[in-house]
């Protein structure tokens, strides 16, 4: 009964906040969402959702949490560290995190700076949610790149997966090409081969 009593609050709650600005979120929701101001999370569950996929969920939202929602990192950092840590974390290989990542370019983007940077200190400074420490990171890793020109590239290539909302069906499989032409390009700038 206590539990019972407590699901039935706890769903009077989530309708209200759900009723105060969160609708459309929530009605845009596909299957996680982290609310930076509030600190919650917010997973959509079907039926047919297999134990894998919830798990890739709630670690992924539960990454944001900790990170603050990457909320000053610009968003193809966040989002591309993100999915990188939570598949990293079930010990997927770099390929098959590419291959499987809702943010297959990000991801990849991401693996191109850690060809230099160290993986504990970029993920140090995502967790403090830290865009100096990024920064300083870049600048001491690839001294000779433009910071700024990277940013416009990742946000650029964000704002095309975004839209996209993944990679694209083609010929009955989704091309989630390792050597898409926005990583080529980014890792062209970043002086390192154009695929990997």
């Amino acid at each position: 009964d206590s539990q019972y009593k407590e699901l039935e609050e706890l769903k009077a709650d989530i309708e209200k906040q759900a009723s105060s600005g969160i609708e459309e979120g929530l009605r845009e929701l596909t299957s996680g969402l982290y609310l930076i101001n509030t600190k919650d999370i917010y997973m959509r569950i079907t039926p047919d959702q297999d134990a894998f996929s919830y798990l890739d969920t709630l670690l992924h939202e539960t990454f944001h949490y900790y990170s603050g929602g990457g909320s000053e990192l610009p968003s193809f950092l966040n989002e591309g560290i993100t999915d990188y840590l939570t598949y990293k974390n079930f010990k997927f290989s770099d390929d098959e995190i590419a291959d499987v990542s809702g943010y297959f370019k990000e991801v990849q983007a991401v693996m191109a700076l850690l060809e230099k940077i160290p993986e504990s200190e970029l993920v140090t400074a995502y967790l403090a949610n830290n865009p100096t420490m990024i920064k300083a990171l870049f600048k001491k890793y690839f001294p000779d790149v433009d910071y700024e020109i990277l940013l416009s590239k990742g946000d650029a290539m964000y704002r095309e997966t975004y839209e996209q909302i993944g990679p694209t069906f083609e010929l009955g499989f989704w091309d989630t090409s390792i050597d898409h032409p926005s990583v080529r390009d980014i890792r062209t700038f970043l002086g390192l081969q154009p695929s990997r």
